[in-house]
């Protein structure tokens, strides 16, 4: 298209544009939903139990019952965050679906 053509194009695509935006509805929008669930935090994975080597002197057993036992507590604790951050996304959801009832019910209230 040639400069000429879009210096005449363009004024008459913003007047129709205004003209017609003066008969439409105005939409309220409600804001997306936003979850604080990191990638690192999805895919992190609890630690695999120690195996004890077969001749393993008793210390070693317990310092691998030791080992094993701050595994299941560090999983348990990523465990709790994403049952937290899952519950703090599903309460966003539910909100985010209220808003968008309230703004379809207003909508619907004013026709």
């Amino acid at each position: 298209m040639s400069r000429r053509a879009r210096s005449v194009a363009l004024p008459l695509l913003l007047a129709t544009a205004l003209a017609l935006g003066g008969c439409s509805t105005a939409v309220k929008v409600a804001e997306p939903v936003d979850c604080d669930a990191s990638a690192e935090l999805l895919t992190r994975q609890c630690a695999a139990p120690q195996a004890v080597a077969d001749g393993a002197t008793y210390e070693q057993v317990l310092a691998a019952g030791g080992n094993d036992r701050d595994a299941l507590r560090a999983c348990a604790r990523h465990a709790q965050v994403l049952a937290d951050v899952i519950r703090a996304c599903n309460a966003a959801i539910d909100r985010h679906r209220a808003a968008i009832r309230t703004i379809n019910q207003q909508l619907a209230n004013q026709r």
